[in-house]
């Protein structure tokens, strides 16, 4: 049996059954994925419901919003898009609020300075490795801002 051991995992069950007397359907809704996708990532798992977990479900269901998004905004789905803007809205205010990219940079030269890492191809997956680490930090930019700096 897993156990709950997440304080975002209440705050989203909490948010559930106010929204369900708020009868919020699309927050709702949003928040019954929410619920769906941890439980089944730590059954799966066999793991305990932890943090960790809700916010590796919520950067997943934050990326399949923003590939929809994009998807709908080329078939000029503006109705779809609107939609999926919402659902991105509720489901990233359960996320920390993420770096800027002046932020970012600052952290990933940081980063490399103190880890005294050098600046070559081999060692990008040492870096990523460290930067994964940070809940804040967009990956795909972090990513692109690593190879920039190596060429």
């Amino acid at each position: 049996m897993t156990e709950v051991k997440s304080e975002l995992y209440n705050k989203i069950y909490e948010d559930l059954k106010n929204s369900m007397k708020e009868k919020n359907i699309q927050k709702r809704d949003v928040l019954k994925i929410i619920i769906s996708g941890v439980k089944n990532e730590t059954i799966n798992n066999g793991k305990d419901i932890t943090d960790d977990a809700c916010k590796s479900v919520l950067r997943k269901l934050v990326k399949q919003h923003e590939d929809s998004i994009q998807q709908f905004t080329d078939a000029n789905r503006m109705d779809l898009v609107s939609k999926e803007a919402l659902e991105l809205t509720y489901l990233r205010f359960y996320l920390p609020k993420m770096m800027s990219d002046e932020e970012m940079k600052s952290e990933i030269n940081n980063i490399i300075k103190v880890n005294n890492i050098p600046l070559a191809r081999q060692n990008m997956g040492q870096i990523m490795k460290i930067v994964k680490q940070y809940d804040n930090i967009d990956m795909k930019k972090a990513s692109e801002y690593i190879k920039s700096i190596m060429n």
